[in-house]
């Protein structure tokens, strides 16, 4: 089911490639599958179509956030 709604999605991407939402919509399944690189990139091309697009930018802080937590996670763990 993921598989079909990707290629759905990316379909209306690439008729409407100067709006945000399917890139905002591709960047959440990607993210719910656990593909965070192509999900990152959905959301900065979404932030990039539109500047002040609230969700892409709230997107792109929880990965950036989540990803800094990771690597103190593994500071900590290594410096054991």
């Amino acid at each position: 089911m993921v598989q079909e709604a990707l290629e759905h999605v990316k379909r209306g991407a690439r008729l409407a490639p100067d709006r945000e939402k399917p890139f905002l919509f591709l960047g959440r399944l990607y993210k719910v599958i656990g593909q965070v690189e192509p999900a990152e990139r959905m959301f900065t091309r979404a932030a990039q179509i539109q500047p002040n697009c609230v969700e892409a930018l709230r997107e792109l802080r929880l990965i950036n956030l989540r990803r800094e937590k990771s690597r103190g996670l593994m500071e900590r763990i290594l410096r054991r």
